[in-house]
């Protein structure tokens, strides 16, 4: 984690700034990935059972 940490620390603030976008961007597409399937299955539940 240091190492990464000073590794970064030789790069612009732009680039931690554009990693910390593309996590953004990773996180709200798993959310909302999480909630479609959680309405298929809330949909398919009732089937199931």
């Amino acid at each position: 984690m240091t190492f990464q940490f000073s590794k970064r620390s030789e790069n612009s603030l732009a680039g931690v700034n554009a990693d910390l976008i593309s996590l953004a961007r990773v996180a709200l597409s798993l959310r909302s990935r999480l909630q479609s399937s959680a309405a298929m299955w809330t949909c398919l539940m009732p089937w199931l059972m």
